[in-house]
């Protein structure tokens, strides 16, 4: 991370403001006063892998794993007073010094590294980056830095449509790629999440929620300083729409699109934990009612994403067994298997795009080894990454497949790999070229 001197005289309120959390913190309570369920509670193995051409999904999954074990702090934290409000001041002083720093450094990683360094790796770039202090830190010690961004110099590619939009589009794709694990996680918990994957759920969902909302995506006002507006630039010159009404057709589509991902019942869920259950009862854990049809639990989830042809709407229904692996009851354990079906359609008015697909995940094979599949078939206009002018493509058809493991080498510590083949086209996390992609590394279970 890189800090830079500024003449402007610190802000005196972050100085009463840290010196109000140190007091807190060495006179109030250091950790969540969390139940004793909360501390035998089961918590998701940490996955982190690598491989040959450092893509997302592989990127995603580690660098989620190293946010949520920096949380593991908290077990190091005790606690030291018994007194209500020194509770809940410790508990507010924690999620602002602590968690929401952690959480969002480890959005915004994801952000940057896996989306659009995965990106501009893939595309034959060398992104390099230069990381900024999270909030409230940023404020406290390097109080006269102005500059909106966190991060700098990802290397973009300019001039050429598809690598310009696939580029720019990369931070948000991370993103949301991101929400689609932590759900799996949480359908495999029965609806239980811990409150270090909803504060980073959070994150990653509303991320950017201002540029899609605000006026500047459909004047371009915010130009290359706002992922939206340069993915709205880039989708401009894809498909030759640069005209001021054009602009505006297609930001109010991507501005609908956004909306429909804000009906998310993990955000509301993201928010009711962070501020209930983590800061007003001190819960490391909150819970969703999942619906149960027969022996599942099924949660179907909107999605909304963005691609090389413009945003999409998808619908997400993931189910699992309703009981955990000893059968004592819905929620308190991981599942023993997941599984997952989705549709997505375009929306962005500039091409007609659909895709489909289904996963099956963590199926106990033999008791040291766990398998999985996945399976996405799709229509949508030709990708070629060296096209400068070519704006009405033909559609085609393409699919990929692939299959996942887990093998247990001794009692907490595996070996997980993926593998799969995929034609040309675009699915969100996967590379765009046809060809093998997946990742190997190690899997190691905290339960």
């Amino acid at each position: 991370m890189h800090a830079h001197a500024y003449d402007r005289p610190r802000a005196p309120r972050w100085h009463a403001l840290a010196a109000a959390a140190l007091a807190t913190f060495s006179a109030g309570t250091a950790r969540a006063d969390e139940p004793s369920a909360d501390r035998r509670a089961p918590r998701a193995e940490h996955v982190f892998v690598a491989d040959p051409d450092f893509t997302m999904e592989g990127n995603v999954r580690t660098f989620e794993s190293f946010g949520r074990v920096l949380f593991l702090y908290e077990k190091a934290l005790p606690t030291w007073s018994d007194n209500a409000v020194a509770l809940a001041a410790g508990r507010t002083a924690k999620l602002l010094f602590l968690d929401a720093p952690l959480a969002y450094l480890t959005a915004v990683t994801i952000h940057e590294v896996a989306g659009h360094g995965a990106r501009g790796r893939e595309l034959g770039r060398s992104p390099v980056f230069s990381f900024k202090l999270p909030e409230p830190y940023r404020s406290l010690l390097s109080p006269g830095d102005d500059e909106a961004n966190l991060a700098r110099s990802r290397d973009g590619i300019r001039g050429q449509p598809d690598k310009d939009v696939l580029f720019v589009m990369g931070g948000t794709e991370a993103n949301h790629v991101t929400c689609q694990w932590l759900n799996r996680r949480l359908v495999s918990m029965g609806g239980r999440a811990h409150h270090a994957d909803l504060l980073v759920y959070g994150v990653s969902r509303v991320a950017y929620a201002s540029s899609f909302l605000g006026s500047d995506i459909e004047s371009g006002s915010a130009g290359g300083s706002d992922d939206v507006a340069a993915y709205v630039d880039a989708l401009q010159a894809r498909f030759d729409a640069g005209g001021a009404d054009d602009r505006r057709r297609v930001a109010s589509r991507l501005r609908a699109g956004y909306i429909w991902n804000l009906f998310d019942p993990t955000l509301a869920l993201s928010v009711w934990g962070t501020l209930v259950d983590a800061l007003g009862r001190g819960r490391a854990y909150s819970e969703l009612p999942l619906p149960q049809l027969g022996g599942l639990v099924v949660y179907p989830a909107p999605r909304f994403g963005l691609t090389p042809f413009g945003g999409e709407q998808a619908i997400d229904v993931r189910f699992a067994p309703a009981r955990d692996r000893d059968g004592r009851g819905p929620g308190r354990a991981f599942a023993t298997w997941v599984g997952e079906v989705y549709g997505r359609v375009g929306t962005s008015g500039l091409a007609r795009y659909q895709g489909a697909g289904a996963k099956l995940l963590d199926v106990r094979v033999a008791e040291p080894v766990r398998a999985g599949a996945e399976l996405d078939v799709w229509n949508q206009p030709v990708v070629d990454l060296e096209a400068r002018s070519w704006f009405d493509r033909p559609n085609r058809l393409g699919a990929n497949v692939g299959a996942f493991g887990r093998l247990a080498l001794f009692d907490r510590i595996g070996v997980t790999a993926k593998l799969g083949y995929k034609s040309w086209g675009h699915v969100q996390g996967l590379p765009i070229a046809a060809g093998l992609h997946g990742y190997i590394g190690l899997s190691l279970d905290p339960r």
